[in-house]
């Protein structure tokens, strides 16, 4: 078991019962990494965070295509190099505190998460387009432009509401359209 001074038992290593152990923590966990930042840019913890073109991480600004995870305060398991203002822990996968607004509506548990276009703050997805994962918890405020946090499950991934993957055909080179195909532009 491991204990911290003031709160108690944190967290404990046992054997599952086969030829491996199990990790189990008194709060929530994820998996993070080190990733590299711009020692002079700040980070808030919770902010969703994306690949820039220089290969370090920012606060993502309507950007969802790059976003890799959120700036996670407490990560359970982390990997990477500390490179102390240079790095930042980010949240990969697993249960993450996570900075939100109500911009797009009401965020309730089960939602999908994107990036909004405030800087590193997420919002329930509307549209097609990469998300930061779901809601673990809900976020309502009348007033759009004020943040909270709220629990969120990251899995980065594609959110497609109007399932029009369903209808495309990758095969040997050629992409085909089944059903009927509107194009505009």
């Amino acid at each position: 078991s491991f204990e911290t001074s003031g709160i108690g038992i944190v967290g404990s290593i046992q054997g599952n019962g086969g030829k491996n152990v199990n990790y189990k923590t008194a709060g929530i966990a994820d998996f993070s990494e080190y990733l590299p930042k711009d020692s002079n840019e700040s980070i808030a913890w919770g902010a969703l965070v994306c690949l820039g073109t220089d290969g370090n991480v920012h606060p993502c600004q309507n950007n969802s295509d790059k976003v890799v995870g959120v700036a996670s305060e407490f990560p359970t398991f982390t990997g990477g190099e500390d490179l102390g203002d240079g790095s930042i822990t980010v949240g990969l996968s697993g249960v993450v505190n996570t900075q939100v607004s109500s911009a797009n509506g009401d965020i309730n548990p089960g939602d999908l998460i994107t990036a909004s276009n405030v800087s590193g703050i997420g919002i329930k997805a509307t549209t097609a387009g990469k998300i930061i994962g779901r809601a673990v918890g809900s976020y309502s405020n009348v007033d759009t432009n004020a943040v909270g946090k709220i629990l969120v499950l990251v899995n980065v991934s594609y959110n497609d509401p109007s399932n029009i993957a369903t209808h495309l055909d990758w095969n040997n080179g050629v992409l085909t359209a089944q059903g009927d195909l509107t194009t505009t532009g």
